[in-house]
């Protein structure tokens, strides 16, 4: 099995030159890219309140509890699913890979596009178009050892980064022999 996530960052563009055949494809919060997916991963409250605001229906949605009990509550469009169990310094994405890593036992790879963290430290969310962000911290120092921890954990499942030619993945993922680059021209 061959999973594709979907981050926020600026380089999912670059999925669309490299369109693949993936078994599920997943998108983080409330995608802007334009491209289809199967299941849509939110656990924070700030795309909640754009989905009510806007009234929009993303369809299966991959959510915590407490998410599921207020999109509920608030009769919001969509099918809420309460999959995840809430982890501290886990990001949309990062919660998708650990919950598809323990649900699909044969799952074989997975294709993270759009995760500018995975070689940058200044990045840029696209939900941050639509909601700004209140904190000017950098996540990654909080990310990077939870990617870590579910990089090692899931040692039987390949990891491919997807990030533009001209960028390295940064070290904490290449000493992962699970976690691989897979580079993109940006013309």
């Amino acid at each position: 099995m061959k999973i594709c996530i979907i981050g926020n960052g600026s380089s999912n563009h670059l999925y669309s030159k490299n369109k693949d055949k993936y078994d599920l494809v997943i998108c983080c919060n409330i995608p802007q890219h334009g491209y289809k997916w199967d299941i849509i991963s939110i656990i924070d409250p700030q795309p909640v309140r754009v989905i009510e605001k806007s009234k929009l229906n993303l369809g299966k949605i991959w959510c915590p509890p407490d998410t599921h009990k207020t999109a509920s509550s608030k009769n919001l469009l969509g099918d809420w699913n309460p999959v995840y169990k809430r982890k501290p310094w886990y990001n949309s994405g990062l919660i998708a890979v650990d919950y598809v890593c323990q649900k699909y036992k044969g799952l074989k790879e997975i294709h993270l596009w759009g995760f500018d963290s995975i070689y940058q430290d200044y990045f840029h969310s696209q939900m941050d178009n639509l909601v700004p962000r209140k904190r000017k911290k950098n996540l990654n120092k909080y990310w990077v050892p939870k990617w870590k921890e579910v990089v090692s954990k899931y040692s039987n499942v390949i990891f491919y980064g997807h990030i533009p030619s001209d960028k390295n993945l940064k070290e904490e993922y290449r000493v992962h022999s699970n976690f691989r680059s897979y580079y993109h021209s940006i013309q």
